[in-house]
Parts: C-alpha cells; structure tokens; sequence
C-alpha cells in the first residue's frame, strides 16, 4: 500500500506559465542549468551561458558534449535558471541543434551578452574550438518560484519581513 502524497504547502507551489514578473530573470546574466536524459534514463546537468530569445531559450556548446548527443537522441531538454536572490524559472520543451553560419548570430549574442570587449578578444577563438552547435530550446511548459509566497505566508504568522536579509547566511567575497 502506498502513503498518498502530503499537499503541497501553498508557500512552495510554482507557478505555472511564464508570466510577465518572470520575463526579466531571462534577461539577466545568470547561468542556466541545462537538463537531458542520458540513455539509462538518468538525468545529465550542465551548467551554461543563455541568451532568451523570442519564447527561446539558446546556448552554445559542442556537437560532441553528453547535452549535445543527449538532444540529438531525444530532443527534449528542461532549462533551470536561478537568482542568487532564491527565484528561479524553468522551462521544457523539444529542443534542436543548430550548425553553421545558422549558429553564428545566437552565438554573437550570447558572448555579447556575458563576456567583454577584451574577453571576446581573449576567449573567441578558444570558444570556437570548443562550442561548435548552438542549442535552441522552445519551452512548451513554464515554472516559475520566488520568496513572495513564502514571505506572505511569513506575514500572516505576525513576523515583518523587513529584516529577512538577516535570516540567511550567505558566503563571503
């Protein structure tokens, strides 16, 4: 006999869709966390640089990497994107690859989104070496999640959230 599943606390549900309070998180210069599905059913995580593009998630990488072979195989990947301030967004979907002079112009805008002048004089040709695809990922389902639930549900006990920068520790510079 199995134990049904506890409800999920109101706090911690996602939110579906990609609302428009999400839509700036993509823009950010964060890195996103790309997910397939490795032939023994396990997941594979790697972690890379982003740019979102019209309902699009879109990175560069190798035709060789584990992400790379994983989508060929089953063209499907999920995209995690978190803040340091503890939101995240997520989204699934069918993904493709991309080569060729296709790849170049997503592969323009992502180094110009994260890296410098000087770092794209230093890094390009390593990069080109290494990143020989472009991988497009079209989202077909969004989550989304941040601490306002969270600091709602904190409120209704009678604690202010004004000192919540207090309550976390966080690493040192």
């Amino acid at each position: 006999m199995t134990t049904p599943a506890a409800a999920i606390h109101p706090a911690a549900r996602a939110r579906h869709g990609l609302g428009d309070d999400v839509r700036p998180l993509l823009d950010r210069r964060l890195y996103a966390l790309i997910g397939t599905q490795n032939d023994d059913g396990t997941a594979h995580l790697a972690p890379v640089m982003f740019l979102y593009d019209n309902g699009r998630i879109v990175f560069e990488t190798g035709a060789a990497t584990r992400k790379a072979r994983n989508i060929a195989a089953r063209r499907h990947a999920t995209v995690l994107i978190q803040t340091p301030e503890a939101a995240w967004v997520a989204g699934a979907g069918p993904a493709a690859i991309v080569a060729g002079d296709a790849a170049s112009h997503h592969r323009d805008q992502i180094r110009g989104k994260y890296l410098t002048p000087q770092g794209r004089q230093v890094c390009d040709d390593l990069l080109d070496e290494m990143d020989d695809v472009i991988i497009v990922v079209h989202p077909t389902h969004w989550l989304s999640w941040d601490l306002t639930s969270f600091m709602e549900a904190l409120a209704t006990r009678g604690v202010d959230p004004t000192h919540a920068d207090t309550w976390f520790l966080v690493d040192d510079d």
